[in-house]
């Protein structure tokens, strides 16, 4: 702040009442007791120009009284009263405010005067926090009347002492400023290489992760090929049990219309034979009635010749019915025997048959049991060594032998089960045969004893059997037998034949089963080496990236944290140099300071006594010289304003009168050759700031 400079020069004139009343007008407003009071103005600045729009607020009580705004050219003025206690607060948005105490108490016989003072004040730009330092919260000067001057004056002690610690608050907030600056661009500084290890560490495990789940698709489009030939070779499987299953329903089905076939014809000819039977009985029947009559007529004309004659023919009667029966009954015996004979061989060949059938059963299970037993040791081996071998990778090896495990008992249940469908339908159509047989047999010996029996009746009604055809019909028996002994044999031979073909088949399939199963445990084999050796390449590059990444990182940490400690201890360094020497320097301005200060107010004490005592005999001179306000000539001035020069050896006047609604006030400016300038209203002295604020007020009131 720069204080206005002291005008000793100008006089302020007391006029005493005798002189009011001796110059006084009818007019109240030019020489009636007013109150004074003190105008303040002066330019607020900022970097050297003027500052337009700075808010100034007037306080009083903690309470605005008064808010104004400086001008385009950086001025302000505003009035004061007098006997009151102020604080002017000046700021404006990013610069940092300054307040001002101003004190308006001055003595009684002081108080109906006009007093001016003029200040500037230079607003600095904000920095860091200095605007909440305790320093910028107090008045940066204090205003007050003084005694010695007669005038309002600046405490400069305080002014200087205030102004120092705001710079150096501003300085500290400066230095602050830099330093948080700094911090702050270390801060981002660091910030952006964490960001980078950070990228760099994302972009390692990204490709990490890109190459594994590249693997992943890779290893998963191999299961499924795998899968595909899977579900190729089972639907192979099941295409060729189907087929196999259609030949067994296909045989069965030729079996059952063959044996169908066989029973028809066996039904047509047991039919066709007692259809000739019942023919040839009554055939016979009525020869024999016929021959009856005939022995009858014979008889009786035999009785009629000789009774010698009829005993004869009829013991030679009695000798052949006994010799035919006799003969009958050996040849049905014979036919008996035979016939046990031939189902005794029936059955005993059935017997080695259904024998063999089981024991070669028996021997393809034991077969089977046996090769399952061999693969489930291989199985059990392999497991053992591919566990053993990858001890490391001992859950996925548990996995893969579950699988394994799981294949290998669906495969054998399924084996198991496929032997056990096969041994249920060889058991079903060898009961299904034996069952066959013993009807047949049930029903050839049905046949027999009907035969028997109708022989038997033939034999009691016949009288004469005839020899021959009883040969020819035991030998068609005997043929009928055989070309059914040959039927079952073929029917059998094609049971063996069909369970030979299914055994063929089966151990076809379980050969195929083997070579299945022999490049599945291969396949499962080489894959699970493949995956180990992806899993260790994958793990052992991942290994590598996190080490070159995790060394890159320390390496990195390490330089930050070197680099770090010499910047802490440049910063530390120059912190304390910087510290010293503003130590240093504060003291020497310090000292410097005591000593302007001292020298100074001696010289400004001085000066204002010299100034003082000048003054004083520049009064007395210029009194003597007459130096009072000219005398205000009557005239009749017009209604406005009215300026006149006049020029006088030692002095030029500038009168400026102003008329307004019949009353009339004076304003005079003398100019003195010598430089003095005096200002005067009517006969009263003023300042030139009042004569100037007055004279333009007046002016703008009749420019409107």
């Amino acid at each position: 702040m720069t204080g206005q400079p002291k005008n000793i020069f100008i006089l302020r004139i007391r006029i005493s009442l005798f002189l009011i009343l001796l110059f006084s007008f009818s007019s109240e407003i030019s020489f009636a007791q007013r109150e004074g009071y003190l105008q303040i103005f002066g330019n607020i600045r900022k970097d050297t120009k003027n500052l337009e729009g700075a808010e100034i607020k007037v306080m009083k009580n903690n309470a605005a009284v008064q808010t104004l705004y400086t001008t385009a050219n950086g001025k302000f003025v505003f009035n004061l009263p007098l006997n009151g206690e102020y604080t002017v607060s000046i700021g404006k948005p990013g610069l940092l405010g300054k307040s001002i105490s101003v004190s308006t108490v001055v003595p009684d016989d002081q108080k109906d005067i006009i007093f001016s003072y003029k200040f500037n004040v230079d607003l600095i730009p904000a920095v860091g926090d200095a605007a909440q330092a305790e320093a910028l919260s107090k008045p940066i000067a204090k205003i007050a009347y003084s005694q010695t001057y007669e005038d309002f004056d600046y405490d400069q002690e305080y002014t200087k002492q205030a102004k120092a610690q705001v710079d150096q608050v501003v300085k500290d907030a400066a230095v602050k400023a830099r330093a948080d600056s700094m911090a702050m661009a270390e801060a981002t500084k660091k910030r952006k290489q964490e960001e980078e290890l950070a990228k760099q560490k994302a972009d390692v495990e990204a490709k990490a992760r890109a190459k594994a789940q590249a693997d992943s698709m890779a290893f998963a489009e191999k299961l499924k090929a795998e899968a595909a030939g899977r579900a190729r070779i089972e639907a192979e499987k099941k295409h060729k049990a189907d087929s196999t299953a259609a030949a067994q329903v296909e045989i069965k089905r030729k079996q059952d219309e063959e044996q169908a076939r066989l029973k028809a014809e066996a039904e047509a000819k047991v039919k066709a034979k007692a259809q000739a039977d019942s023919v040839a009985l009554a055939g016979k029947l009525k020869a024999e009635a016929a021959e009856r009559v005939r022995l009858e007529a014979e008889k009786k004309h035999k009785a009629d010749s000789t009774a010698a004659a009829q005993a004869e023919i009829k013991r030679k009667q009695d000798e052949d019915q006994a010799r035919v029966k006799a003969e009958a009954e050996a040849q049905a015996k014979a036919k008996a025997q035979t016939e046990a004979a031939e189902r005794a061989k029936i059955e005993a060949e059935k017997k080695r048959k259904a024998d063999s059938t089981s024991t070669a059963q028996a021997e393809v299970k034991r077969k089977q049991q046996e090769e399952q037993a061999r693969l489930k040791a291989e199985a059990d081996a392999k497991t053992a060594a591919a566990t053993a071998a990858a001890a490391e990778k001992a859950k996925q090896g548990a996995e893969a032998t579950a699988r394994v495990e799981a294949e290998k008992k669906r495969k054998a249940d399924s084996t198991a089960s496929a032997q056990a469908e096969s041994k249920r339908k060889q058991a079903e159509d060898q009961a299904r045969l034996k069952a066959e047989a013993d009807a047949k047999a049930a029903a050839d010996a049905k046949a027999a004893a009907e035969l028997k029996r109708k022989q038997e009746q033939e034999a009691r009604t016949k009288e004469l059997a005839d020899s021959s055809a009883r040969v020819e019909a035991l030998k068609k028996d005997a043929e009928e037998k055989e070309r059914m002994s040959r039927e079952s044999k073929a029917r059998a031979d094609s049971v063996s034949k069909a369970q030979e073909i299914l055994l063929a088949r089966q151990r076809a399939e379980a050969k195929e089963n083997e070579r299945i199963k022999a490049e599945k445990d291969s396949a499962t084999r080489a894959e699970q080496f493949r995956k180990e050796a992806r899993d260790r390449a994958y793990n052992d590059s991942v290994k590598a990236a996190k080490a070159e990444a995790d060394a890159k990182i320390r390496a990195q940490a390490d330089e930050k944290s070197r680099e770090e400690a010499r910047k802490k201890t440049e910063a530390d360094a120059m912190t304390k140099a910087k510290a010293d020497s503003i130590a240093r320097e504060n003291e020497i301005r310090k000292q410097k300071a005591i000593q302007d200060r001292e020298a100074k107010a001696a010289a400004e004490l001085q000066a204002k006594k010299d100034a003082l005592a000048r003054a004083n005999a520049e009064r007395e001179k210029e009194v003597k010289k007459e130096v009072v306000a000219p005398v205000i000539e009557e005239k009749n001035y017009p209604e406005g304003i009215t300026e006149e020069t006049k020029t006088e050896p030692n002095r030029s006047i500038l009168k400026t009168v102003i008329k307004r609604e019949g009353l009339t006030v004076v304003f005079q400016k003398i100019t003195y050759t010598w430089g003095a300038i005096y200002f005067f209203k009517n006969e009263t002295s003023i300042s030139e700031s009042v004569y100037d604020l007055e004279v333009k007020k007046q002016k703008d009131y009749f420019n409107k």
